[in-house]
């Protein structure tokens, strides 16, 4: 159970550039604004917006990539941080692209935002060397854990369900 006043989330952090607009995975831009017709699981047609894409990737920085050795810095990084401020983090996964967390936040999304960009600064801070300069995409994905089931679900989804290499850890573990 969540603390009063806080919410479990799965949050999907992704790194710069790694996701761009006409994205042959699918995509959907800030407000829905524009979209294309398939999502990751169910890719759109090969050609939507491949012109976009093509375009976005021309003037895009290059994608921030996680090697195998600055995912355990990154990843150990969030569980110090989370640990320091009394924040409990169920789970955590960094791969090359992207990071998930079972992390509990306060309800007002507001607040667990701010959190969450906290998070990311902290972590891009002690890679700056070998990552200098922003590491971490705007935006997060927040979806709300509200029942125990899906609890574990996700949390054996990013124990579990992760690209190989990912670095893991879960609650218990040490760093």
């Amino acid at each position: 159970m969540p603390k009063r006043g806080c919410l479990w989330r799965h949050v999907v952090i992704s790194t710069r550039c790694s996701w761009l607009p006409g994205d042959p995975r699918g995509f959907r831009n800030r407000r829905h604004r524009l979209h294309s017709s398939g999502d990751y699981k169910q890719p759109p047609p090969t050609a939507e917006h491949a012109d976009l894409h093509r375009h976005m990737r021309e003037c895009a920085a290059d994608t921030a990539l996680f090697s195998s050795a600055l995912k355990p810095v990154i990843g150990q990084a969030i569980v110090r941080y989370c640990e320091r401020k009394e924040i409990r983090l169920a789970c955590l996964s960094v791969a090359p692209t992207h990071a998930h967390l079972l992390i509990e936040l306060p309800e007002a999304l507001p607040v667990a935002k701010r959190i969450i960009g906290r998070i990311k600064q902290t972590s891009s801070h002690v890679v700056r060397d070998a990552l200098p300069g922003r590491i971490w995409a705007d935006g997060s994905k927040f979806k709300p854990v509200h029942d125990e089931e899906y609890w574990k679900r996700v949390r054996y989804y990013i124990q579990h369900k992760q690209e190989p290499g990912a670095w893991v850890w879960s609650w218990g573990q040490t760093c």
